[in-house]
């Protein structure tokens, strides 16, 4: 017994050393006093912040009049093909194909004319423009972001 009081009398000293560690590891630390002026704030932004270029494209069937149209396409393969796939004619071609803006498509007496422009309005005009005569009409317009 003599051993086990003895064990006993040693683990009570080390709890007290222990406790004794903490109590002077609680003292109270000052904090830094505050800046004078406000944080900013920090924003992360993606490192890469290009703009995305989107492509469109027309597509057109003279016989049938069938059309097709596509926009906000990453690639102008994708819109060709979109475009192509919406004329639902297998004998539809592209008649337009357009970057970060605007394509129409004009159809008059003397065929089918399609043009590019910044804006709808622009595209429309230089279609209507290149078709010549009073006959022509905006078959189909599209316009990426």
């Amino acid at each position: 017994m003599g051993s086990s009081m003895k064990r006993l009398r040693m683990l009570a000293t080390a709890v007290g050393l222990l406790a004794a560690g903490a109590a002077a590891a609680q003292q109270a630390v000052p904090l830094p006093a505050p800046l004078p002026y406000p944080v900013p704030r920090v924003y992360v932004v993606p490192a890469d912040t290009t703009p995305v270029d989107y492509y469109g494209a027309i597509a057109y069937q003279r016989e049938t009049g069938a059309f097709g149209y596509s926009y906000d396409w990453l690639t102008q393969r994708e819109a060709e093909v979109n475009a192509l796939g919406q004329c639902g004619d297998p004998q539809c071609i592209v008649v337009t194909s357009f970057r970060s803006g605007c394509g129409a498509l004009a159809v008059g007496a003397r065929g089918a004319f399609a043009e590019r422009g910044a804006t709808q309005a622009e595209a429309e005009t230089k279609a209507l423009d290149a078709c010549g005569d009073a006959s022509c009409a905006v078959k189909a317009w599209s316009c990426t972001r």
